[in-house]
């Protein structure tokens, strides 16, 4: 208990917008990582393994099939770690490609792709692993390079490459402050459906493929209502 204490006082501390490091905060926000693009995505992420080494951090980087690189950071030497940071290095793409520019909002504001979700989270979870270097605690960070578009590859660090945490994982992505506790999860579901194709001048002579999706969803959503 008293380990874990002393890390989230360390935490609390890091993740304070005055103790960001503004300069690599505003130079990783500027790579514009969209998921789609793995050349840029895995340049976000050598960029902030540099920035690791140099403070003492411990970094491995893994290799997926399409090329895109996962960085796993620790205090410690390993594969597992007590408490397990995961967040995500890759955004949505902008309106506009200023919106990879830093805009200050007065007082500790700014706006920017990803400063949300999550590269200001990210960026409050490497003070944090940089200022627990040498402490005697178990943490490590998986730095996800697709959690816009599904996440697997977090999926795979643990599954496939033995990445899996002892005690806690902490998810510190787009929460704004709030702690939840809980696991939404997901559910895949295909639905296939066939029909009679017509003219929309005539719909009682169709059999409508479409249609049947929809009422299929909403009965899909009353069961899921009803259970949660």
């Amino acid at each position: 208990m008293k380990k874990l204490l002393a890390f989230a006082a360390v935490s609390a501390v890091a993740l304070s917008a005055h103790a960001l490091d503004m300069d690599f905060f505003e130079k990783l926000v500027a790579i514009p990582s969209v998921s789609a693009n793995i050349k840029e995505v895995n340049k976000a992420t050598r960029f902030v393994q540099d920035y690791l080494v140099k403070r003492g951090v411990l970094c491995t980087i893994e290799t997926m099939d399409d090329g895109r690189e996962v960085l796993y950071a620790a205090v410690t030497p390993g594969k597992r770690h007590d408490f397990v940071f995961a967040v995500h290095l890759d955004v949505v793409a902008p309106g506009k490609p200023s919106h990879f520019t830093i805009e200050r909002k007065g007082g500790d504001r700014v706006e920017g792709r990803g400063v949300g979700d999550c590269k200001g989270n990210a960026v409050g979870v490497i003070e944090t692993l940089c200022e627990l270097v040498g402490k005697d605690v178990s943490v490590g960070c998986i730095f996800g390079p697709d959690e816009e578009i599904g996440g697997l590859a977090t999926k795979w660090m643990v599954e496939q490459k033995g990445y899996v945490p002892g005690k806690m994982v902490i998810v510190p992505d787009a929460g704004y402050g709030r702690i939840c506790y809980a696991h939404k999860g997901q559910t895949f579901i295909r639905i296939k459906a066939t029909g009679r194709s017509g003219h929309s001048s005539r719909p009682w002579n169709c059999d409508d493929s479409i249609t049947k999706v929809m009422q299929a969803y909403v009965k899909i959503r009353e069961i899921w209502d009803r259970r949660h």
